[in-house]
């Protein structure tokens, strides 16, 4: 990729179109359009975006008509800022996982033996079930359609690939390292407040000079089961932090991590 003097990001969450999205009673479409005209206008200001980044909760129930729904209106974002479809990144929350699909009976008992661990037991049940073909297909098969609707961005999530990762490249010589989290391998009815599933292996980023890491998730931290080991790997080696989620709009200066990149 080509080198950039300059990053601007549009950060956008919690979309949630649903399947009367685009219809008489869809109740969303003022506010869509109110996101359009104000980043067409920051876009004179501030010009182009690198990119334009989604910490989940793009359907509302996982299904298919809904992210087709997202990708037309993504697709005018795109157009309004700038940046080609390709420079779209998301992750998955908790309203694109299919409910349907999710209740099954060994996806359920899946999520119900993770949900009981504690500690490096959760990395270790989902190293062994994403090993396995058929566990981690019904870890998997709840975001099916959000995966389809993901891989042209290549944001897609697999077993092999429980995360993604991509980078842009600077003129000053430093590196923006974005990784894309999912925290809803295990959702269904029984979501709640510190009982979501994110994985310490998949939020350690491996510390490197000249690189500026970015990371994306759908639920903050004290949503998380695995909050204390999360929290502490986020702050001291990543420098942006991403989420959705809670509905409210709010940036936060939480220090430096670690081994900031260099500029040469």
């Amino acid at each position: 990729m080509d080198r950039m003097r300059k990053a601007i990001f549009v950060h956008l969450s919690d979309i949630h179109f649903t399947q009367s999205s685009g219809s008489v009673h869809d109740i969303d479409q003022g506010v869509r359009r109110e996101v359009l005209r104000d980043v067409t206008a920051l876009t004179r200001r501030l010009g182009a975006a690198a990119g334009v980044l989604i910490t989940g909760d793009i359907g509302f129930s996982g299904k298919k008509t809904e992210y087709q729904q997202a990708a037309d209106w993504l697709r005018q974002v795109c157009q309004a800022v700038g940046c080609e479809e390709q420079h779209v990144s998301v992750v998955p929350g908790n309203h694109d996982i299919d409910r349907s699909i999710s209740g099954g009976v060994i996806t359920k008992l899946l999520h119900e033996r993770i949900r009981s661990l504690k500690g490096p037991a959760i990395d270790s049940a989902l190293r062994t079930y994403f090993s396995d073909a058929q566990s981690a297909g019904a870890l998997l098969a709840p975001l099916a359609e959000y995966n389809v609707f993901a891989q042209p961005y290549g944001c897609d999530i697999s077993a092999e690939e429980p995360f993604w990762q991509r980078e842009l490249r600077l003129a000053c010589g430093t590196t923006i390292r974005l990784r894309g989290l999912c925290s809803a391998f295990v959702s269904n009815e029984a979501d709640g407040r510190g009982n979501m599933i994110l994985g310490t292996a998949y939020a350690t980023v491996p510390r490197e000079d000249g690189v500026l890491h970015l990371t994306l998730c759908h639920h903050p931290p004290e949503w998380l089961s695995d909050q204390d080991p999360i929290e502490d790997l986020l702050k001291s080696r990543v420098h942006i932090q991403l989420f959705g989620h809670k509905h409210a709009q709010r940036a936060r200066k939480r220090g430096h991590a670690s081994h900031a990149p260099s500029r040469r």
